[in-house]
């Protein structure tokens, strides 16, 4: 990614005033230490680096722990969780967000940002190339992705897929955008990126499909998706709008 999603995610996070913040995985600490800068006090890290390395080790609570298995945390515990470019990278990505609502209290925020394989160049690539864009290893080098010494992409994140299971966990969406458009420097590209997007919208609208954000620009040529999503229970009926 060319800008990092940390700085974005962080100002959406303060503007909830969050509460006690849980930040998986934590990655470096990025994250965390522009929460921490912001204000934020109550802060746990959890990633499957060992705690000596994670550079915040005694500034903030830390777990080492692999979030593909259960969160090391009572339910309800947190008033916020923060998950930046993450789920991607794991084996069960929705039995991670219902950890997520386990340890996360009614009323508490989800934030949640991933590789945006719903822009138009993404749907290009993947009827062209047969792959979603961050997600090429997939295809061409298996072997070199399951050397890497963390996991590295392995779950494209459909959104509608994602939104089904944030309202099965009891989450209602508030707010999709991105950490950045990404521009094409080409007129003849940015002409036909364009056409496409108007197709895809009206395309949505004949068909009564969702509109409003899921047919914005951030959606259609984001970088990264950045979820805002509230729990307001244990689960939502089963077929329920989210939005």
């Amino acid at each position: 990614m060319t800008d990092p999603t940390y700085k974005d995610l962080a100002k959406l996070i303060l503007q909830s005033r969050p509460g006690r913040t849980l930040d998986v995985p934590a990655g470096k600490g990025d994250l965390s230490r522009e929460l921490l800068a912001g204000g934020v006090s109550d802060l746990t890290c959890i990633d499957i680096l060992p705690e000596a390395g994670f550079p915040l080790a005694g500034k903030v609570r830390y777990s080492c722990t692999d979030i593909n298995g259960p969160l090391p945390f009572a339910d309800g515990e947190f008033e916020c969780v923060a998950s930046r470019e993450g789920i991607e990278h794991l084996v069960t990505p929705y039995a991670f967000l219902g950890e997520v609502c386990r340890v996360l209290k009614p009323g508490g925020h989800l934030f949640i940002t991933t590789p945006n394989i719903m822009t138009v160049d993404a749907r290009m690539k993947y009827l062209l190339s047969g792959y979603f864009q961050g997600f090429r290893e997939l295809c061409a080098d298996q072997s070199g992705l399951r050397d890497l010494e963390f996991q590295g992409h392995i779950s494209p994140i459909y959104f509608w897929q994602l939104a089904y299971f944030l309202a099965n966990y009891g989450f209602v969406i508030e707010k999709v955008t991105t950490n950045r458009i990404k521009s094409e420097a080409k007129p003849i590209k940015r002409l036909v990126r364009r056409l496409l997007a108007g197709v895809i919208r009206a395309t949505a609208r004949r068909r009564g499909f969702p509109a409003g954000e899921t047919l914005s620009d951030d959606f259609l040529f984001g970088d990264s998706l950045i979820v805002q999503a509230r729990r307001v229970g244990d689960r939502l009926t089963r077929h329920g709008n989210i939005f």
